[in-house]
């Protein structure tokens, strides 16, 4: 019984009595007809914090009502879910970083998290969906974790950074949600929360996971430049080879892998003739032959005779220069011709090596003396190195196909980089690095049969057949055909090399639960 129903019981006893007995009814207990209200402030005990800490400070034991305890619960499932999902985007956006991938998918990461907590939280009578927090999160998804863990800026920069775009997100939130900033404290508890971002992510991570891809990528730069190299110069690869996940595995499975390798052979044959030609000073168009090379030394040789008439002394220095380039060249082919290395031919070449370079320098003593020498021994490096490559390629030139084989030119390389420049440095550097892609066209085999292809091709024929008769078998028939050599088409493309087939050496973002736990306490100060 309330204390209201015990109150109207005893009026209506004392009217009772005072009708019967003449009694004067009595006044009712101050205390029973109006009980003083406690005006003074009292924690909600059903509150996850408050609560608890006003128990605590009377000495009471604490008891957290379920209604507290789903609310923890929730606090702690939505920091998760929204940290979570902006450090899961971004780890997927990873690989297409160059493109924008980890800030488009950083943002939708962080979007769906936040629906997802808010949508779980059916348990909470109080809780409504804000979608100025969705938007909010989304936004923080678009700052790489990567920025967090980068040792090249500081932490007060990292802090001061953060704490601004976590104060922007609140007043987003705050704009959309209510029409309104945020207030002072809302903006100074999520600047607290955005300055201390960098430091938990730091205290988790301690940058190991960005080290370990720093110490990764830069094994393996030079082969990269070597790629970027070769593509600008039209060379192309098998997607797989360079960035083998499920994507490009799949397609060049369709392809078929050894179709696809030759197909990259026979594309980059052209490439590389062209390549030379340019290099030895060989008109587009015109073949590949000892005697267009003879034709090609006719500029430099020129060069030649004007520094032999330098002064009296040129000429027979030149003389001793030729020579001794001709027999380190000879010495240098014999060497990489040979099917075991003799450390004595090497040992010739470096010495003739020598001897040309003493020559050479001689010649600059002598190109001092004279007005305009110097411009002279200019244009001669110049025609020495073209009489190199000219040579070069002569020694790599088929005879009977014109084209010339990358191998020989990336032995050239791989025995003294520094000499081979431009062009053929680009064709010697790939062959070094992707070899099996690079090889004289006219000595590539045909692939083999790839019999389970085969019976796929058979199968769709068949098929075909069944569902549609003999047009229904051509139909099944050219579409397993074209699927192949569409997907090799796509995969050998100039879009699908830059885009698709870079190399990825792994993420530059910390750990996943240190970026989530930071960009949760994002979340969580808002």
């Amino acid at each position: 019984m309330t204390l209201e129903q015990q109150q109207a019981i005893a009026m209506a006893n004392a009217r009772l009595r005072l009708q019967q007995g003449g009694e004067q009814a009595p006044q009712a207990d101050a205390a029973q007809v109006a009980p003083t209200q406690d005006t003074s402030f009292k924690p909600d005990p059903n509150h996850p914090i408050l609560g608890a800490a006003s128990g605590l400070m009377a000495g009471q034991q604490v008891n957290v009502a379920p209604a507290g305890g789903r609310r923890i619960a929730n606090t702690v499932k939505d920091i998760g879910l929204e940290g979570g999902g902006i450090a899961l985007g971004q780890v997927i956006g990873a690989p297409f970083e160059e493109i924008g991938g980890i800030h488009a998918l950083g943002a939708v990461g962080g979007a769906l998290g936040s629906i997802a907590g808010q949508l779980t939280n059916f348990a909470d009578p109080n809780q409504h969906f804000s979608w100025g927090r969705v938007a909010s999160n989304a936004a923080l998804g678009t700052i790489p974790g990567s920025f967090l863990a980068k040792p090249t800026v500081s932490l007060g920069t990292k802090m001061a950074t953060m704490a601004g775009a976590n104060m922007g997100a609140t007043n987003l939130q705050s704009a959309i949600d209510t029409g309104s900033p945020a207030s002072l404290g809302q903006n100074a508890v999520a600047a607290l929360g955005g300055a201390a971002a960098p430091g938990l992510m730091k205290y988790l991570n301690a940058g190991n996971t960005v080290a370990q891809t720093a110490q990764t990528e830069g094994n393996a730069a030079l082969k990269a430049a070597t790629l970027k190299d070769a593509r600008a110069a039209g060379l192309v690869f098998p997607p797989a080879a360079i960035k083998p996940d499920a994507v490009n595995n799949t397609l060049q499975s369709v392809a078929g892998k050894a179709a696809t390798a030759q197909e990259a052979i026979l594309r980059n044959q052209p490439v590389v003739n062209d390549i030379v030609r340019a290099e030895t000073g060989i008109p587009n168009g015109t073949a590949i032959t000892p005697e267009s090379l003879l034709t090609a030394k006719v500029g430099p040789n020129l060069v030649y005779d004007e520094v032999s008439k330098m002064t009296p002394a040129s000429a027979g220095l030149l003389a001793n220069f030729k020579q001794a380039s001709s027999d380190a060249n000879s010495a240098w082919a014999a060497y990489r011709a040979a099917p075991i290395k003799d450390p004595a031919l090497k040992a010739i070449a470096e010495s003739h090596d020598v001897i040309a370079e003493k020559m050479q320098n001689a010649l600059e003593k002598e190109a001092q003396r004279v007005k305009g020498g110097n411009d002279v021994m200019q244009r001669f490096d110049d025609a020495r190195i073209r009489l190199a490559k000219i040579g070069l390629a002569g020694e790599a030139l088929n005879q009977g196909s014109g084209d010339i084989d990358p191998a020989v030119i990336g032995r050239a390389f791989d025995r003294s980089p520094s000499r081979l420049t431009d062009g053929m440095k680009t064709i010697g550097a790939a062959h070094q690095a992707f070899g099996k892609y690079l090889k004289d066209a006219a000595n590539t085999p045909p692939s083999g049969v790839d019999y389970l292809k085969f019976l796929a091709k058979a199968g769709a024929v068949v098929g075909g057949y069944h569902a549609d008769g003999p047009t229904g078998a051509l139909l099944g028939g050219a579409a397993a055909m074209g699927a192949e050599k569409g997907a090799r088409n796509m995969i050998l493309s100039p879009f699908y090399q830059q885009v698709m087939a870079k190399p990825y050496y792994g993420s530059r973002l910390p750990d996943f639960p240190a970026s989530t736990a930071a960009f949760g306490t994002l979340g969580a100060t808002r």
